[in-house]
């Protein structure tokens, strides 16, 4: 039964730290094309 629980906690582990990694991850990607967008849109809008 131990057993079991330790497998059982070490998947729910190992799940919560690649959700969190996953999430840092597209977080981190989703700040630098903001970012990049943003940039470029503010240096595009020059006036004629």
């Amino acid at each position: 039964m131990k057993a079991t629980l330790d497998v059982v906690l070490f998947l729910f582990s190992s799940i919560a730290i690649g959700a969190a990694t996953v999430g840092g991850v597209v977080t981190s990607a989703c700040a630098v094309l903001g970012g990049g967008c943003w940039w470029w849109l503010r240096h595009r809008r020059r006036r004629p």
